[in-house]
């Protein structure tokens, strides 16, 4: 192998808008290699929004050294365009689980700890400069950014919208504008467009009465119910009452976690104590490690794009190397089965994109799904609340 050759990439694992994702072994400078997820930008402006959200969520994951968080290794320029080199992770995303049939609820409030105990890392570590809290908010929990491994490890995925107060960010999003997943965003954030660590707990409740019932919070209800129900607390208990009537087991815990008033929610570091002790009790039913353990997981799937990098390798200095040699196929092992007394589902091979900041560009552009919800929706709520005021004002002065 020659010495100036960084990367040999095998094959493409999705694509969006905003650039590709392939599977490559990258070789480093002391001899030895590695198999990464190479995240590669479309675009070549480097002033562009699409890599200053690339170089901000690289900065945030250089920061972070936790297990259940993903791996970034650093950033590479590739024929112009900037690339994000990350661990390259097996295994599938949880929205695989919601839907029936469903995790043992064990499992399924191991997982959730994990990741609340990641969010909690995310917030109280250590400023590098300062020694305070970081303070750092997801902004986008959800079953699609978490991604249990073969060994049943966790990442949490997709730093791209995450902010800390004290960390300067290269993007910047624009004024009156909400960034939500619809079904995801807590009542304080559709109203009024306040994202907090408590948002990220309800997020993560969310996600919870997801893998414990199968169904939708909001049953795939538009985001102008979602709104009405964020203006009006006494609607939003009562849907809430409603909805937690579903959950076999944990409805205390995520009556807590979605509670209309954010400063009552649990921080996330009681959440994974809360989940811990809710799982420590259910001893008939198997671990997340030995659940996963017996899982056969699909492999990911190549995705045939015209003029891709498939195949070809990257020098030092981002130069493109075109090969004679195609990309080498990957055939698609099916999930079977594993013998078990109870029936435990089986991920899709469609879950297999597998890094984390990539799933979003792997399957569509941010601006192309329910991901951003701009300045429209948060007019529209301020409209909605100035004529519930209005109206009231005229049943006063009667």
């Amino acid at each position: 192998m020659a010495a100036d050759i960084a990367f040999d990439i095998r094959y493409a694992l999705g694509q969006g808008g905003y650039g590709e994702v392939y599977l490559a072994t990258e070789h480093l400078p002391d001899g030895g290699q590695r198999e990464v997820a190479l995240k590669v930008l479309r675009v070549r402006d480097p002033h562009s929004d699409e890599v200053k959200r690339l170089r901000d969520e690289a900065a945030l994951l250089a920061l972070l050294n936790h297990p259940a968080i993903l791996t970034g290794h650093r950033l590479s320029w590739i024929d112009g365009r900037l690339s994000f080199v990350a661990e390259f992770l097996g295994g599938t995303d949880l929205s695989a689980y919601v839907s029936p049939p469903l995790l043992p609820p064990r499992v399924a409030l191991e997982m959730v700890a994990g990741i609340a105990e990641a969010l909690d890392h995310a917030w109280s570590l250590p400023h590098p400069q300062t020694g305070q809290p970081l303070r750092l908010v997801h902004r986008d929990i959800k079953p699609d950014n978490i991604r249990v491994l073969p060994d049943g490890s966790l990442r949490l995925l997709d730093f791209g919208i995450a902010k800390a107060p004290d960390l300067d960010r290269h993007a910047r999003t624009a004024a009156g504008a909400v960034l939500l997943t619809p079904g995801y965003g807590p009542p304080e954030l559709l109203a009024f467009g306040v994202s907090t660590a408590a948002g990220d707990v309800y997020a993560l409740g969310v996600t919870l009465f997801q893998l414990l019932t199968g169904e939708e919070l909001h049953q795939g209800r538009p985001i102008d119910y979602q709104l009405a129900l964020a203006f009006d607390t006494e609607s939003y208990r009562e849907f809430l009452e409603e909805r937690l009537e579903l959950p076999p087991l944990g409805t205390e815990l995520l009556a807590d976690c979605l509670q209309y008033p954010s400063e009552r929610r649990p921080t996330a570091r009681r959440m994974a104590e809360a989940c811990r002790t809710l799982a420590g009790r259910l001893t008939d039913e198997p671990s997340l490690t030995a659940w996963a353990r017996a899982q056969r997981f699909p492999e990911p799937r190549p995705v045939d794009i015209p003029n891709g990098l498939q195949g070809h390798q990257v020098s030092r200095t981002g130069k493109v190397i075109a090969t004679e040699r195609p990309a080498p196929p990957r055939a698609h092992t099916e999930a079977r089965q594993p013998p078990a007394e109870r029936s435990t589902p089986q991920p899709p091979a469609a879950r297999s994109t597998p890094m984390g900041s990539a799933t979003r560009t792997a399957q569509a552009p941010p601006s192309a799904g329910p991901k951003v919800l701009l300045a429209s929706l948060v007019l529209g709520g301020a409209a909605l609340f100035g004529g519930v005021l209005l109206l009231l004002l005229a049943l006063l002065l009667r």
